[in-house]
């Protein structure tokens, strides 16, 4: 089965608003992760607040944060961290070291550009393109997502 010319366009651009969804996540990990554990922790050590009015009971506090804690948005973020955790570990114990070198460059200190990581690298321009995309690969298959 073939695609369209309109599908196959649209195809094109879901697979690079994931790549760069990916990105944006990547560039933020260190704060989405410390918001995450933040919010995780509000909920898990906050002092219960009922969710049904006082006239129908006392509720159940545990029962209300296992709710929170599964709520859509936080399952969300925890399963992008997760995916962004597992790539890390796969890259960081590939045998080409300049690989991590490349991630933690780019996404985590942020402050050369790409010419840059490839000067301090010592790599071409496919090179780092490659293995940029190969990471956020890893993240996107692991998401189920297309890139």
């Amino acid at each position: 089965m073939s695609l369209t010319v309109a599908e196959d366009r649209t195809l094109k651009e879901l697979r690079r608003a994931n790549f760069r969804t990916i990105e944006k996540e990547l560039y933020h990990y260190p704060v989405r992760k410390r918001e995450f554990e933040r919010m995780r922790a509000d909920i898990l050590y906050s002092t219960p607040v009922p969710d049904v009015p006082a006239s129908t009971g006392p509720g159940d506090p545990t029962a209300n944060k296992v709710m929170h804690l599964h709520s859509g948005m936080l399952l969300e973020i925890a399963r992008r961290l997760e995916a962004i955790e597992y790539a890390i570990k796969v890259v960081q114990a590939h045998e080409e070291k300049a690989r991590w070198e490349l991630v933690r460059l780019k996404y985590f200190e942020q402050r050369l550009t790409n010419q840059g990581i490839m000067q301090r690298l010592n790599i071409g321009h496919d090179t780092f393109y490659r293995w940029r995309r190969e990471f956020i690969e890893l993240i996107a298959d692991r998401l189920g997502w297309e890139v």
